[in-house]
């Protein structure tokens, strides 16, 4: 999964997804009981001529991509992170070729499903850099610091008007 995790933040990159100094909240331990089950990702009928096998399964400290051609578990840890900030979570990724995170926001919600959106850097009326501070660096990277309330901000007026990727628990 950490290939398959590294794989997405690849190809989300190419759609401006942000890099911050590090990763915001507090950092959870284990996954919370109201994300742990087995789901499958909502597709509209147009985008899917055929039902999607693939599943994801959370556990407590781990989450495993279930395809026919086999399971992949991925534990936290220090380059995928869950955490908290004022009743939000969200899951951080960063490898060791990188030394900044992409964030995503996962928002669970009452039927047992989660939207996951990514930050991105570029919103069409809102850009992230009217809300966050870049840092200067050495390379040619934009980086953004972090700040939490400023998050929020930008995520409730931009990124959250975007549909994301979501997934329904089917079973726990």
């Amino acid at each position: 999964m950490r290939s398959g995790v590294l794989f997405l933040v690849t190809l989300l990159s190419a759609c401006s997804l942000a890099k911050f100094d590090r990763f915001p909240g507090v950092r959870s331990n284990e996954i919370p009981d109201k994300f742990q089950g087995y789901y499958k990702q909502i597709v509209s009928e147009k985008l899917l001529d055929k039902e999607d096998s693939t599943g994801l399964r959370i556990g407590n400290i781990w989450w495993e991509i279930v395809k026919p051609s086999g399971t992949t578990r991925t534990y936290m840890g220090d380059s995928v992170i869950l955490s908290q900030y004022k009743g939000q979570y969200f899951i951080s990724v960063t490898n060791s070729y990188v030394k900044y995170w992409y964030v995503f926001v996962a928002e669970p919600d009452e039927n047992g499903a989660i939207t996951s959106r990514p930050i991105v850097a570029n919103g069409r009326k809102f850009p992230l850099r009217k809300y966050l501070e870049r840092l200067h660096v050495n390379d040619s990277a934009i980086i953004y610091k972090m700040n939490e309330e400023q998050l929020l901000k930008y995520y409730v007026k931009v990124v959250r008007k975007h549909p994301g990727i979501k997934i329904k628990k089917v079973s726990e």
